[in-house]
């Protein structure tokens, strides 16, 4: 049987990938890693983006479509914004590229 490895960090902060590059020195890379619906949330998605070549093989990463985050009431809150309000970035893949850009919700926001 194979242990499963478990890490609590901070992921958004590049100094405190130090046990999973540790684990990496150690037992090598990982096979994949997955990303589901997190970088939109965060202030600084690049140290993620930065550290998946160097722990894992290969990867998944999921995010809301961009036309989504360009309607106004997608959360069922209200219309008074775009998109999920609590969301900072918006992505798109450009040319093989992944491209992030910053979402000004406060921006765009209807004061009516």
């Amino acid at each position: 049987p194979r242990l499963l490895s478990r890490f609590a960090l901070d992921f958004a902060r590049d100094g405190a990938w130090g046990p999973v590059l540790r684990h990496v020195e150690r037992h090598g890379k990982f096979k994949f890693a997955i990303v589901s619906h997190v970088l939109e949330d965060l202030s600084n998605p690049t140290v993620v983006l930065d550290m998946l070549p160097r722990v894992a093989d290969a990867g998944f990463i999921s995010m809301p479509s961009k036309y989504l985050e360009f309607h106004r009431g997608v959360d069922g809150a209200s219309f008074r914004h775009i998109g999920y309000i609590h969301h900072r970035w918006i992505f798109t893949i450009s040319s093989g590229v992944l491209l992030a850009m910053p979402k000004l919700s406060f921006l765009e926001s209807d004061p009516a």
